[in-house]
C-alpha cells in the first residue's frame, strides 16, 4: 500500500495536486473554524449567562430591599422568593443572609445549615466575591452574587459597615435555551463560513487550472508533437498573466527556434554537397530508393545519367584546386538550367555528377543526356586563368532494365562509364550488350561480396570426407556460405570469373579457424607428430601456386606444426576445402593468427 501511495504521489498531476491541496487544505479550514467555533460558543455562553445572572440577582435584590424598607417580615420575603421562582420556570432562586444580619435580625429556620453544606456558598459568603459555577456537566448554572453593603443599608443595619457581605442570592437556571440560542447563531454563521470558504476554494483551483496548469499541459503538448514528428516549427502560446510561465514560453519558443534554425542548417549540411549546394551522394540514395517504391508500384520507369569529366585532374594540377572548384560550380548551375521540374541533380563526389529521371524511358533519357553532351561541349567556362573547355563521359540506365534495386543501378553506372572511358571518354553509352548485362551482374556479385565480408557474413561449413575402406573419417571439406538472413547462399552463387580474390580466400579461411576450435580435439583421429593441412584448389585453366606456412616448435605449450597450402587459378568456378589429416595439441589461438 505504502509503495502504491508512493508511487501515485511520483506520478501525481499538477492538476491533481492543485485539488489535493485544495481539498486538504479545505478540510484544515473547516476543522479551525469547527474547533473555534466551540470556543467562542462557550465564551460566548458564559458571558452572557454571567450578565443575565447578574441582572436577575440585582432584579431579586431590589425587590426584596425595597420590600424590607416597606417593613416586610421574614416570612413576606420567603414568600416573595416562592413567588419569583414560581413565576420564571426552571429558574431556582434563593437568599442566604450573613453573619451581620443574621446577629441584628436573627437566624432563619436551616439556613446555616445549607451554608455549611455549601463550600462554594460559604467562600462567597465569606470572601464577597461573585462566582459562576457549572454544575451537572454544564447542564446548569449558578450565579452566586454577593450583596454587599452601602450608605444606604446602615440606616437599617446599624451593626454593619460599608462594604460588608450582607447576603448571597443563589441563582441557579438549565443553559439549553442559552445553548440553543447561541448554536443557532453560530451554526449559521459557520455554513456561511464554510459556504464562502469552498466556494474560494472551488474559484482558486479553477483559477489556478486554468493559469498555471493549463499552459503548462499545453507545454507538455507541444514537446510531445515535437518529438513524435520531429517538427520544430510548432509554438507555444504565450498570452499569460503569470510573468514566469510568460518568460518560461517565451524563452521555449526562443529555444525552439535556434534549435530549427541549427537543425535546418545541419539538414541541409547532411543533404546539400557544401561546394556546388546539389544533393550529395546520401540523399541522391533516398530518392533513388523511393522512385524505385514508386515506380514498382505505378509500373512506370526512370532514368538515371552519370556524367564523369574527363581530365579533370589536369585541371587541378594545371590551374590549381580553387579554378577546378570554380569549374565545378560554373557546370552545376549548367546541368542545372538543362533540367526539367522534377528532375534531380546531385553531385555523388569529386568530378562525378548523376541525373535521377523520374518516369523516362531509356528512349527518352538518352535524348536528355545528348542534350547535356551537347550543350556541355559547346560551352566555354569563364574563370580566372581564360576561358576553358570541358568534356565528360555519359552514362545511361534505366530502371528496370539495368537494375531494380539501388545496389545493382550503382553497378549498372559504374560499368557502362567504364565502358565508356575504355572507349575514349566523351561520349554517351548505354547497356546496350549481353557483354554489358553480364559485366553488370558481376559487378553486383562482387558488391554482394564486399557487403557480405564488411559485415561478417561468410561463413564455413564442415563435411567430414571418409575413407570408404575403413569408414574413417580422414579430412574436413570446408564449404564457403554466405548468411542472407535465414538462408545461406552457396560459393558459386555469388562468385564467378576471375572476381574472387586472395581476400576473400582468407575471409573464409578465419571462420573455417573459428569452426576447427570448436570441435573436440579428442574426436578427431590422431596420429603422433602429424600435422593439418589445408588445400585451397579452383578448378579451370591457368594456375597461381602459393604456399604459406605457420610453425610453431614444441615448446611450453605443445604446439605442433600446421601446414597450409594454397592454390590460386584465375578463371573458373570457385570452390574451397580444407584437408585435416591430424590436429594434435594445436592452440586454437595460434590457428587463427596463422
Amino acid at each position: 500500500m505504502g509503495a502504491k501511495i508512493l508511487g501515485f504521489i511520483e506520478r501525481i498531476t499538477l492538476a491533481r495536486l492543485l485539488l489535493l491541496l485544495s481539498a486538504l487544505s479545505l478540510v484544515i479550514a473547516v476543522a479551525l473554524i469547527l474547533a473555534f467555533s466551540g470556543i467562542v460558543r462557550d465564551r460566548a455562553m458564559h458571558d452572557l449567562a454571567r450578565e443575565e445572572a447578574r441582572q436577575t440577582s440585582m432584579l431579586v435584590f431590589h425587590s426584596l430591599n425595597s420590600a424590607m424598607r416597606k417593613g416586610w417580615g421574614k416570612q413576606d420575603i420567603k414568600e416573595a422568593i416562592g413567588r419569583l421562582n414560581s413565576t420564571m420556570p426552571g429558574l431556582s432562586i434563593h437568599a442566604y443572609r450573613g453573619e451581620i444580619v443574621e446577629r441584628q435580625f436573627g437566624e432563619m429556620p436551616g439556613e446555616r445549615a445549607a451554608i455549611a453544606a455549601d463550600p462554594d456558598l460559604a467562600v462567597t459568603l465569606r470572601d464577597g466575591k461573585e462566582a459562576m459555577l457549572f454544575p451537572d456537566d454544564g447542564q446548569s448554572i449558578r450565579y452566586l452574587y454577593p450583596v454587599l453593603a452601602g450608605k444606604e443599608c446602615l440606616e437599617c443595619h446599624t451593626q454593619s459597615h460599608v462594604g460588608a457581605v450582607h447576603g448571597v442570592i443563589d441563582i441557579t437556571y438549565p443553559t439549553n435555551n442559552i445553548k440553543v440560542s447561541f448554536s443557532y447563531v453560530i451554526n449559521s454563521i459557520v455554513g456561511y463560513a464554510l459556504f464562502v470558504i469552498v466556494l474560494v476554494f472551488a474559484i482558486l483551483f479553477f483559477k489556478l487550472r486554468q493559469m498555471v496548469v493549463a499552459p503548462i499541459i499545453n507545454l507538455v503538448g507541444v514537446m510531445q508533437k515535437i518529438t513524435h514528428e520531429m517538427d520544430f516549427s510548432h509554438r507555444v502560446g504565450n498570452h499569460h498573466v503569470i510573468a514566469e510561465l510568460h518568460h518560461l514560453s517565451d524563452y521555449f519558443n526562443r529555444l525552439l527556434g535556434t534549435v530549427q534554425e541549427y537543425n535546418s542548417r545541419l539538414e541541409e549540411m547532411s543533404t546539400r554537397d557544401p561546394l556546388t549546394g546539389l544533393y550529395n551522394r546520401r540523399k541522391f540514395e533516398e530518392f533513388v530508393e523511393y522512385e524505385i517504391i514508386r515506380s514498382e508500384r505505378n509500373r512506370n520507369t526512370f532514368s538515371v545519367i552519370m556524367v564523369d569529366l574527363d581530365n579533370f585532374k589536369f585541371i587541378n594540377d594545371t590551374y590549381g584546386h580553387p579554378t577546378g572548384d570554380m569549374l565545378l560550380k560554373e557546370l552545376s548551375a549548367l546541368l542545372a538550367d538543362c533540367l526539367r521540374k522534377g528532375d534531380v541533380l546531385a553531385r555523388l563526389g569529386g568530378d562525378e555528377f548523376v541525373l535521377l529521371l523520374p518516369q523516362t524511358t531509356a528512349e527518352n533519357g538518352l535524348l536528355v543526356a545528348h542534350k547535356l553532351h551537347q550543350t556541355l561541349g559547346a560551352e566555354e567556362f569563364e574563370l580566372p586563368v581564360g576561358k576553358v573547355r570541358v568534356t565528360a563521359s555519359f552514362s545511361l540506365v534505366s530502371y528496370p532494365e539495368d537494375g531494380t534495386t539501388k545496389e545493382s543501378i550503382y553497378a549498372s553506372m559504374d560499368v557502362v562509364l567504364y565502358k565508356a572511358k575504355k572507349r575514349g571518354k566523351n561520349q554517351v553509352l548505354t547497356a546496350d550488350s549481353e557483354q554489358d548485362r553480364t559485366m553488370m551482374e558481376v559487378f553486383r556479385q562482387g558488391d554482394f561480396l564486399r557487403n557480405a565480408m564488411r559485415e561478417d557474413r561468410i561463413e564455413a561449413f564442415l563435411q567430414p570426407i571418409v575413407e570408404m575402406r575403413t569408414g574413417d573419417v580422414v579430412a574436413y571439406e570446408s564449404l564457403a556460405r554466405i548468411r542472407d538472413g535465414d538462408a545461406y547462399i552457396t560459393a558459386g552463387e555469388f562468385i564467378q570469373g576471375d572476381r574472387a580474390k586472395p581476400p576473400a580466400y582468407q575471409n573464409v579461411l578465419q571462420p573455417f579457424c573459428a569452426q576447427l576450435c570448436r570441435f573436440r580435439m579428442d574426436a578427431l583421429h590422431s596420429r603422433p607428430g602429424a600435422a593439418a593441412g589445408a588445400l585451397l584448389q579452383q578448378r579451370g585453366a591457368g594456375n597461381h601456386r602459393a604456399r604459406g606456412a605457420a610453425a610453431h616448435e614444441p615448446g611450453e605449450g605443445h604446439h605442433r606444426r600446421a601446414a597450409v597450402e594454397q592454390n590460386f587459378v584465375r578463371a573458373g568456378r570457385f570452390r574451397q576445402r580444407f584437408l585435416l589429416v591430424h590436429v594434435p595439441e594445436i592452440s586454437c589461438r595460434g590457428l587463427r593468427e596463422n
